[in-house]
């Protein structure tokens, strides 16, 4: 050992970034989207895109905007948006907690880390045959 580098080694890292965000769609109870019509899945899914995580309420804002933008990017009429929603609350994917705040129901998606989703899932109280009895007010 003179000091004499015999073998030079370069270690290069990549940075992928953070995983990125997505929704958790819970299997055992699928059943119940079943019964939704294409159009209005395809609604569904554009107001997905807006739900907040589970630890903020897993709230959808529905107003005219974003009406008016999720049926610009499906070509569809903003009143066809309106009665999508109607049904996805009738159907209780969306529980309306007030004017233009709906709750994305828990029993049915999650978005964010269990231990948040959990949490609001215990707020909303199903019957046997899925339909929403109450959901807890949590203010």
């Amino acid at each position: 050992m003179n000091g004499e580098i015999t073998e030079e080694t370069t270690s290069v890292s990549f940075n992928y970034g953070k995983e990125p965000d997505y929704i958790k769609v819970y299997l055992d109870n699928i059943v119940v989207l079943a019964e939704i019509q294409g159009w209005i899945s395809k609604v569904l899914y554009e107001l997905i895109k807006g739900v907040t995580y589970a630890n903020k309420g897993q709230f959808i804002i529905i107003n005219s905007g974003y009406k008016r933008i999720v049926a610009e990017n499906l070509g569809i009429k903003q009143q066809s948006v309106t009665n999508a929603v109607n049904q996805l609350t009738k159907k209780n994917i969306l529980i309306k907690k007030e004017t233009g705040v709906f709750l994305l129901n828990p029993q049915f998606f999650g978005r964010g880390e269990w231990k948040d989703i959990s949490k609001i899932r215990y707020e909303v109280e199903l019957s046997a045959d899925g339909k929403v009895m109450r959901l807890k007010d949590t203010n």
